[in-house]
């Protein structure tokens, strides 16, 4: 009795368990299924960019390009540092003086040598080579925001591009549908008689013209997805927000331009190439004057006779301090050309500055000017937009009415058509030319 009351509870406390398992796995199950009902948010431009800077393999490649030039720095401080050199030796000699002895002298040598050599000045090419490495490391980081700068701007073309031609391909159709309504309506009209077989023909022929360009539009869509995953690194989502306009614009075009002189990552790196030019210059001269260090040697020779000449083992210390200085008189003139060629790199380098400054001004006046007219004119096709729906909307009616010819009810909406598709397209370039 006792057994079969212990076996009923155990039965009861499994069924509690398996009831409790199975709520708890309708629960996961339900939430699963609200977490996957809620719609995916739309990916942002500034989402895009992150994914774009995280995943670029220029920017990779030119963050290892600095790394590497990072090191010129040790290099350059390398020359004011002491050189420090440990030399053993092991050697087996036998020597004859028979005007000293009357025998010839036998003996090993274990002997090791420590040196310390300190330079004290290389003409100057100390400083123009830490200079140098200097101006170069800032020329790298300079250049590695260039290129941050050009990875961003292609992946807001990409992105903008992406947005543009799938409104596009949205309003062409849209504008199928209309024209294959007006179609319809015009062969109705036709076997009833109140329109004309060419009128039906041409209503046709529009039709066929929208949807090869409907096809056309939908392989650009493919290839600007194509373009947006190798700048982003992953496929294009469905849903894109619109860009939020920006508002850190420089007020006036005096001040854009003060701004693409000082901070143009592409001016920096050429300023800080030019001043390594300089520095290669003194470099170059610096060959040519006297240089001095000191160095300090310390030899330690032990001796190991033959029996006979025991009495002459023991050590034999060498220690010697060294001030050297050399004066260059004459190398065969590469130093002098060394000299020609750096100062023709520097005053290159001077020209590519100025070119880059230049080109930098020229660039922010044509954004400028190009944001400015691309303002003015999404007024205007906005307005053409409204005026060209008001005009649709009244064809439509029209056309079902018999009042007006299929040509000016089929003009009225490519009229429409034209208009959607330009104020898409003046509304990626004034975006593009925001960023």
């Amino acid at each position: 009795m006792q057994n079969h009351t212990l076996m009923m509870s155990c039965h009861s406390h499994g069924k509690d368990f398996a009831a409790s398992v199975l709520a708890w796995s309708l629960s996961v199950v339900l939430l699963v299924a609200l977490v996957g009902a809620q719609p995916a948010r739309a990916e942002s431009l500034t989402d895009m960019l992150v994914s774009a800077y995280q995943f670029s393999p220029k920017l990779k490649q030119q963050r290892s390009v600095l790394d590497s030039t990072n090191e010129q720095r040790a290099t350059a401080l390398s020359g004011w540092l002491p050189t420090i050199t440990v030399s053993p030796s092991v050697n087996a000699s036998q020597t004859g003086e028979p005007r000293v002895l009357s025998y010839n002298q036998r003996y090993r040598t274990y002997g090791n040598t420590a040196s310390i050599s300190q330079p004290i000045t290389s003409g100057g090419g100390e400083y123009a080579r830490l200079q140098n490495a200097d101006h170069t490391i800032l020329a790298a980081r300079a250049a590695l925001l260039a290129a941050e700068q050009t990875v961003l701007y292609t992946a807001t073309t990409a992105y903008l591009d992406v947005l543009t031609v799938r409104r596009i391909l949205r309003a062409q159709e849209e504008d199928l549908v209309d024209l294959r309504q007006i179609r319809d309506i015009v062969r109705r009209q036709v076997s009833v008689g109140d329109r004309t077989a060419p009128e039906e023909t041409l209503a046709a022929v529009r039709v066929a013209s929208a949807e090869a360009t409907l096809i056309d539009t939908r392989a650009q869509v493919k290839m600007a997805e194509a373009r947006y995953a190798a700048a982003a690194g992953h496929p294009a989502p469905k849903e894109l927000a619109d860009p939020v306009p920006l508002t850190v614009l420089p007020p006036t075009l005096d001040d854009a331009r003060k701004l693409a002189k000082s901070e143009n990552p592409t001016v920096k790196a050429s300023v800080f190439t030019a001043l390594a030019a300089r520095d290669a210059v003194d470099q170059a001269i610096a060959a040519l004057l006297p240089s001095l260090s000191i160095s300090i040697s310390d030899t330690r020779d032990y001796r190991y006779y033959a029996k006979s000449q025991k009495s002459l083992n023991g050590q034999y210390p060498i220690t010697s301090l060294t001030l050297q200085m050399s004066v260059p008189i004459f190398q065969g003139g590469s130093e002098y050309a060394a000299v020609r060629s750096a100062k023709k790199t520097a005053r290159a380098d001077g020209y590519a500055r100025e070119s880059a400054e230049v080109n930098a001004i020229a660039n922010v006046e044509q954004s400028w000017y190009q944001r400015e007219s691309l303002a003015d004119q999404l007024m205007k096709y906005r307005d053409q937009l409204n005026l060209s729906k008001e005009l649709v909307s009244a064809y439509r009616r029209q056309v079902a009415a018999g009042q007006i010819t299929i040509l000016e009810a089929l003009d009225g909406f490519s009229s429409q058509l034209q208009a959607k598709v330009l104020l898409i397209s003046v509304e990626r370039g004034k975006a593009l030319e925001d960023y």
